[in-house]
């Protein structure tokens, strides 16, 4: 069968494009309808983190639940009119929670899930998610994202002590639901991602913006920081056509039936060229050593929607080109 490539200057990686890693981001989908708090297992796709999940027990709230002022959406055990930020469920952890009346200092809750498929080394995510702190707490606290290649265990409820590599939020007091976000490399590792307050009590920055009555009847006055979760995204990041005007790479013959040659300046010698398929997973990458690098296709690729990463010898990508062999 003969071979062609299709190279849009334009365009990279279309069918990614848009695409969001996390599943289930929003909580919409479900098991069944939540009947009272403490039944994050009801989710599909999420995870609590805890070896003792009867012990740190993060909530889903859905307006699909009958039963008011428990799992309820928009009035539920832990806030009132707390809407969701897009369709009709969301969760909620704790983000503080005071010893005097826990016992336990550095009570924790976490949500965790598995992207739906690894990132890729060098390329560039976003990450972003929404955070509302519930009108029925005293305390404010920082919400912060982690990703890990391995699922991240949780001892009790005790926080998981060490500075996310994705982000960290400022204390959140707004009442309204609070876009974070962060733009971050991928190491080509990262499998799973954890959303909580990862510092112990003593690191924690605790505001008090205090509270309002709830109609549920159910007030952390002056001991706990408690939020809603909803959202949560991871996207591949793509470059505008600028990008694409800077990069000193050329990429010929266009069509080609069976090699392909990459042709860069020297400030890309000793750089690094990695070929994908649509779902992520990398089937051949090289060092570029000369100024011309020649690809001979059938030894690796069959027919099928590929793509092209090019990255200096700082791993900066500076060429993303989509390729399709017929």
């Amino acid at each position: 069968m003969r071979c062609s490539f299709l190279f849009l200057a334009s365009i990279f990686l279309t069918s990614l494009n848009g695409q969001n890693l996390i599943p289930n981001g929003g909580f919409e989908d479900f098991n069944n309808c939540p009947t009272n708090i403490s039944q994050l297992s009801e989710v599909i796709s999420w995870l609590n983190p805890s070896n003792t999940p009867n012990y740190s027990t993060p909530d889903y709230f859905n307006s699909c639940s009958t039963i008011s002022c428990s799992a309820d959406v928009p009035y539920n055990k832990f806030g009132s009119e707390i809407f969701s930020h897009s369709g009709n469920g969301y969760v909620g952890l704790l983000g503080y929670y005071s010893s005097l009346i826990s016992g336990q200092p550095n009570t924790r809750e976490y949500i965790m899930v598995q992207l739906s498929s690894p990132l890729i080394n060098g390329m560039s995510y976003k990450l972003e998610f929404y955070v509302r702190r519930t009108n029925a707490c005293y305390y404010a606290t920082q919400i912060g994202a982690h990703l890990s290649p391995t699922p991240i265990i949780q001892s009790g409820r005790s926080a998981l002590n060490f500075v996310p590599n994705v982000i960290e939020s400022s204390t959140i007091t707004d009442l309204n639901w609070v876009k974070i976000n962060s733009t971050f490399i991928s190491n080509g590792t990262e499998e799973y991602l954890i959303i909580g307050n990862f510092r112990n009590d003593s690191d924690t920055l605790l505001l008090q913006p205090g509270y309002s009555s709830n109609p549920c009847g159910t007030t952390f006055t002056d001991y706990a920081a408690y939020y809603y979760i909803d959202d949560v995204s991871i996207e591949m990041e793509i470059l505008g056509s600028d990008d694409f005007n800077k990069s000193n790479v050329a990429i010929f013959p266009n069509p080609s039936s069976d090699f392909l040659n990459i042709q860069v300046s020297s400030d890309l010698i000793d750089g690094s060229f990695t070929i994908f398929n649509n779902l992520g997973q990398e089937l051949y990458n090289g060092k570029i050593q000369e100024f011309n690098t020649t690809l001979y296709l059938k030894e690796f690729l069959i027919p099928g929607h590929y793509f092209l990463l090019i990255q200096n010898i700082e791993n900066k990508i500076l060429v993303k080109k989509s390729v399709i062999i017929l």
